[in-house]
C-alpha cells in the first residue's frame, strides 16, 4: 500500500523541482557573467596592446624626423661657418641665395631664419660687415 505523505512532506517534494531548477539557472548565469568579464578582459588588454604598439611606432616615427629636420639644421649651419672660414664674409646676396636655397618654411616648419654673425676684430679685420645687418 501507498504511503501518504503528511502536508509539510507534501510540500517540500513538489518545491524541490524548482528548487534545483533555480539553483541550475543561478549557476548557469553566474558562469556565463563570469565568461563575459573573462572575454572583456581579454578584448581590453588585446586593445591596450594594439595601441601601445601603434603610439610606440609614432613616437619612433616622430623621433626619426625630429632627428632629420635636426641633423638638416646642423648641417646648413655648418656649411654656412664652412663659407664665412673660406676667407671673407658672404655678401649680404651670398648669403639671402644661400638661405633662400634651404627652403627652411618647407623642410622644417617652425624655422623661419638663419642668422649669420661674423666677428670683426677692429684691428685685423674687414669692417665688410661690422656696420651692415641682414634680416632674412
Amino acid at each position: 500500500m501507498a504511503r501518504a505523505l503528511a502536508p509539510a512532506e507534501h510540500s517540500r517534494a513538489q518545491r524541490d523541482p524548482g528548487r534545483r531548477r533555480a539553483a541550475l539557472l543561478w549557476a548557469l548565469a553566474l558562469g556565463l557573467l563570469l565568461a563575459t568579464l573573462a572575454l572583456w578582459q581579454a578584448a581590453r588588454f588585446h586593445l591596450l596592446s594594439v595601441f601601445e604598439a601603434d603610439f610606440e611606432a609614432d613616437v619612433t616615427e616622430l623621433v626619426a624626423r625630429a632627428e632629420d629636420r635636426l641633423t638638416r639644421l646642423a648641417d646648413s649651419a655648418r656649411a654656412a661657418a664652412s663659407m664665412a672660414r673660406g676667407g671673407d664674409a658672404p655678401s649680404a646676396a651670398g648669403w639671402a641665395g644661400y638661405v633662400d636655397a634651404l627652403a627652411l618654411a618647407r623642410s622644417s616648419p617652425g624655422f623661419s631664419s638663419m642668422a649669420l654673425a661674423v666677428f670683426v676684430d677692429g684691428d685685423h679685420g674687414s669692417p665688410a660687415w661690422g656696420d651692415e645687418r641682414l634680416v632674412i
